[in-house]
């Protein structure tokens, strides 16, 4: 009997010591302990503006850079006050203080306790009044800090300006009866005034993207029947003058035979209000379907619906799991035994609730591997779960074996979410051996996330001069050696080792023109040709595969490439022809064709046209989908106690200029020229790095005279007597002439004798952009190809005054003759800021 209790002993011994050794190597990576996302538990602080609510405002539970959160703009009223109310959500609200900075967020202005409150209901209503320490129409930073149950402080940042004349009640209510009357369509019709119906520059067979171009019928739904279902939320992002930008972020459903489907919606309007009316300026509407996993399958498809085309997925080698992302939820579905699941997202359709809505994050798929394990990133602001409320970048790992979701670094981040989409999306990969690759103001870093360490790589100091492939695998950047041009070409393939390296000659520079699929299109041209820094005449242009090799080369006797555009499979080429005084005209386009096609994977996005839904996006999976068999599987989190963040110390090594549009930030540049040529373009306000408004579209008075420049003495050599007369106006007199004569060049001159503010190299932007400096009174200088200069003083609708040197006199030339004239040169303008 007791050889049978022995042996039973050591049988149960040996079973519990097995299993345990088994536990531990099985769940080395999760510690154990799983468990389902938290819940949002944050309040929700709303701005209001004579009565009405807008600008919802989300905790922030981590150090932040408040200057840089810039996605939306209260108004101060009568007496530099606005209410606000707070939505607790059963919090109590112990304390209520509020931090008021300028615009750059460097001074702070006045410490605030609001003590007056009222509870009605569920919300909080509270007040916010300034002192008469801040200036009306000036932009300032305000956060507002509340105290959660006596531990918890969490921050919410607005912007604020204080305008007692604003038109905003009257642009707000335009935006809402406009919101209200397209789900009716009879009394939609007054709205056809303000639509611009162009068929060539709208697809009206998509109800994804939808603009002021669409028809009437697209506007208005066309014969989807739309049921709102969440209720509209206004953010005012921009306003100046008679100028506004509000978003409206809200959701729909439509019905269907058995269950209804569910929309996230998004709308932009740009408008003007005048006493007399208001006008649409802009208005977008974007409509993205939400993915449930248990309506998801169809035959062989994954059934996406009404979307983005351009669908964020990623299979592993074989195609065999392949994940896929829409409306901010992530996927995974596996062939081989048919599961699908929810690797990430935070909401739940039909599940109202204000924060985990709130569309701050981007999620990324940064890799499948052969087991079906799916690596993510979620960049941008935490709605809920362990890390709510900060802001950064979360690394996550999906173990296909054990349904679990793994961290595996958190790097956290200071500056608003637009700024981190503006960096990420230039650059992050991940590569082998867990080695993360992230773009972060002008500098590209490398994470060990194993180690938990991170390294900068290479500093982008110019414009243009790094770029990454469509999939960020492939990174190339630019270098100089021996030359003042940028003369040699890095390669390389973040999913493995080694570098290829294009040298040029030293007498040679190169430009990085882009991608055709992972295969580079650069440029070379002869610096000695180079007339202007923003105008590379090419003489040769080249595509490299990753390795370095030349797959194709283009050059032709007498004709130089200009810039490129690339379309799918074609390379257009606008080319020039130089003429016998150095200059160079158009010629006519070329089109270079790589014939090397890209290999297809195994899942494939298809679109097809429905009546009702017009296009409709699916996922055409590698075998078909049987309903019986599909397993849906919902991920657990693996927690691990005291997780670390992973600090970049991240500190740009150039200065910067930013570009904003009315959707928020659009991108950061190098020099003022190029961020002026942006925001010309996309209709844009260009601001310093201290977040004053360098550059405003639509915002130049219609006319101007700087009268402090008179008619000066004259007689100097042209180039000279425009800088001298420059640098008076800012109190300064130098000696321009000697200068000049000692080799310094006029942007020289002004760098290092200006000694408060910039110079700044406008060469490029056009006459009309460059009065926007005129209108501030702050003078022009235009150089001319035949070696003399002038300075332009003022304008009027119709003329600009110049001075002349050759006369000593100032002078009017008509708009058109002044605008062909400075085209002729160039457009070489120089000015200065403030």
């Amino acid at each position: 009997m007791k050889r049978v209790i022995l042996r039973v002993s050591v049988f149960v011994l040996t079973f519990v010591a097995a299993l345990m050794v088994a536990s531990k190597y099985l769940n080395e990576d999760h510690d154990n302990l799983t468990m389902e996302v938290g819940d949002a538990t944050l309040p929700v602080i709303t701005m209001l503006w004579q009565g009405e609510p807008y600008n919802p405002l989300h905790g922030l539970t981590s150090e932040v850079d408040p200057a840089s959160f810039r996605e939306q703009i209260t108004l101060l009223g009568e007496g530099r006050a606005t209410d606000f109310v707070i939505r607790p959500y059963g919090r109590i609200v112990s304390k209520i203080t509020a931090q008021v900075r300028s615009g750059d967020g460097t001074r702070l202005i006045e410490n605030i306790e609001i003590a007056d409150k009222a509870q009605s209901g569920d919300e909080i209503q509270a007040q916010l009044v300034l002192k008469d320490l801040i200036e009306k129409n000036t932009e300032y930073v305000v956060t507002i800090d509340l105290l959660l149950d006596g531990w918890q402080k969490v921050s919410y940042v607005t912007r604020v300006i204080w305008d007692e004349e604003s038109l905003f009640a009257g642009e707000l209510a335009f935006v809402k009866d406009f919101h209200e009357k397209l789900y009716h369509r009879e009394a939609a019709k007054v709205l056809a005034k303000y639509l611009e119906p162009n068929s060539k520059l709208e697809d009206n067979r998509s109800f994804h993207k939808v603009g002021i171009h669409s028809s009437f019928k697209q506007v208005t739904w066309g014969n989807l029947k739309v049921t709102e279902v969440r209720k509209p939320s206004f953010t005012l992002k921009e306003i100046h003058g008679q100028y506004a930008a509000i978003q409206v972020d809200y959701g729909v459903t439509t019905a269907g035979s058995d269950r209804n489907t569910q929309y996230r919606l998004r709308e932009y309007y740009r408008i003007k209000q005048t006493k007399d009316r208001t006008y649409l300026l802009e208005y977008d509407r974007t409509m993205t379907q939400i993915p449930e996993e248990d309506a998801l399958v169809g035959g062989d498809k994954l059934l996406l619906g009404i979307g983005d085309e351009n669908v964020a997925m990623l299979e592993n080698e074989d195609g065999s799991v392949v994940a896929f992302e829409q409306a901010d939820r992530l996927f995974s579905y596996r062939a081989k035994d048919q599961k699908l699941a929810l690797l990430f997202s935070f909401y739940e359709p039909g599940r109202e609730d204000a924060r985990e809505e709130y569309d701050a994050a981007d999620v990324k798929i940064l890799h499948v591997d052969a087991e079906g394990n799916v690596y993510f990133a979620v960049c941008g602001y935490m709605n809920r779960g362990e890390r709510e409320g900060q802001m950064g970048i979360r690394i996550c790992r999906y173990d296909n074996g054990y349904n679990t979701i793994s961290e595996l670094a958190f790097l956290p981040w200071k500056q608003s979410y637009e700024s981190l989409k503006a960096n990420l999306d230039k650059l992050l990969y991940l590569g082998q051996e867990h080695l993360l690759y992230l773009y972060l103001e002008h500098a590209v870093y490398c994470v060990d996330l194993e180690a938990q360490e991170s390294q900068k790589l290479i500093e982008v100091t110019r414009d243009g001069a790094m770029a990454a492939s469509e999939d960020h695998q492939i990174l190339v950047w630019l270098s100089q050696v021996g030359s003042t041009y940028e003369n040699r070409l890095h390669i390389r393939d973040l999913s493995g080792d080694g570098e290829a390296v294009i040298s040029a000659g030293s007498d040679e520079a190169i430009r990085l023109l882009g991608f055709m699929g992972q295969d580079v299109i650069y440029g070379v041209a002869k610096i000695s040709q180079i007339i202007r820094t923003d105008e590379y005449p090419m003489y040769k242009l080249c595509i490299a595969r990753a390795d370095g090799s030349i797959l194709k080369t283009y050059a032709q006797d007498g004709i130089y490439v200009g810039g490129v555009t690339v379309e799918d499979n074609q390379i257009i080429l606008d080319r020039m022809t130089q003429k016998d005084d150095g200059s160079f005209v158009e010629a006519t386009q070329d089109h270079v064709t790589k014939t090397q096609q890209e290999k297809a994977g195994k899942n494939q996005i298809s679109v097809v046209e429905i009546d009702t839904y017009e296009k409709y996006v699916q996922i055409k999976v590698s075998s078909k989908i049987d309903p019986k068999k599909l397993q849906i599987l919902t991920p657990k989190e693996v927690i691990k106690e005291g997780a670390d963040e992973l600090v970049i110390e991240v500190e740009s090594p150039v200065r910067r200029y930013f570009v904003y549009a009315s959707k928020g930030l659009d991108g950061d540049y190098v020099t003022a020229r190029n961020a002026i040529l942006r925001a010309d373009e996309i209709s844009g306000t260009v601001l310093t790095q201290e977040g004053e408004i360098l550059w405003q579209k639509g915002e130049r008075s219609s006319r101007n005279q700087i009268m402090a420049i008179r008619e000066p003495e004259g007689g100097k050599e042209p180039t000279a007597d425009c800088l001298d007369v420059m640098l008076r106006q800012k109190g300064i007199s130098v000696d321009s002439d000697a200068l000049l004569s000692r080799g310094m060049t006029p942007l020289q001159i002004l760098s290092e004798s200006l000694t408060e503010g910039e110079a700044l190299d406008l060469t490029g932007i056009t006459l009309d952009a460059a009065l926007y400096f005129v209108g501030k009174d702050l003078p022009v200088l235009a150089l001319l190809s035949n070696g003399e200069a002038v300075l332009i003083t003022g304008y009027n609708e119709s003329q600009v005054v110049l001075y002349q040197p050759s006369t000593g006199k100032l002078a009017k030339k008509g708009m058109s003759d002044a605008t062909k004239w400075f085209e002729e040169s160039g457009n070489a303008f120089l000015s200065y800021f403030p």
